[in-house]
């Protein structure tokens, strides 16, 4: 038996039809392809948080007609520059780390607000993410592409 459910995405409503026995992991993949919010990243609720549940969605207690609010959680990564404002340039020390380049990115695009150890991590995790996901798009600037590549895995795991 199918079931058609709407998710909420950003305040945009899409209709899924979906089998009965899948999954939530099932349906985050499908929500990644629909919305390009990688899995780790989304949150979705019904009534309640249903992202860790591991069973079919029947068993989530999700029916025909619900409707399943997605929150993305990716860190939110802004330039604050615009062409009428004046630039500026600010030194900081960033700790040599292993992160130090996910905590720079951080730093610059967001007015020089310095970033937590878990901000890093996950913004280190999305831009992985989307370079192993991406590779044809990403392969022209990575020399080495084997050496390159088990590199960005490397980033999922550690520093």
């Amino acid at each position: 038996m199918d079931i058609w459910v709407k998710c909420d995405v950003k305040n945009v409503n899409t209709k899924f039809r979906l089998q009965e026995d899948i999954t939530v992991e099932d349906l985050k993949r499908v929500i990644e392809r629909e919305t390009q919010i990688p899995t780790h990243w989304q949150i979705l609720t019904l009534k309640k948080d249903i992202t860790s549940k591991t069973g079919p969605l029947y068993q989530c207690g999700i029916e025909t007609g619900d409707t399943i609010t997605v929150e993305d959680r990716r860190p939110k990564v802004t330039t604050g520059f615009h062409e009428s404002e004046q630039c500026k340039m600010i030194r900081h020390n960033i700790r040599g780390d292993g992160s130090c380049l996910f905590s720079a990115v951080f730093f610059c695009y967001n007015d020089g607000e310095p970033p937590t150890e878990a901000v890093v991590d996950e913004l280190r995790l999305y831009i992985a993410h989307t370079i192993l996901k991406n590779r044809e798009e990403y392969q022209g600037f990575l020399e080495g592409e084997f050496k390159a590549l088990n590199r960005i895995k490397s980033l999922l795991h550690d520093g």
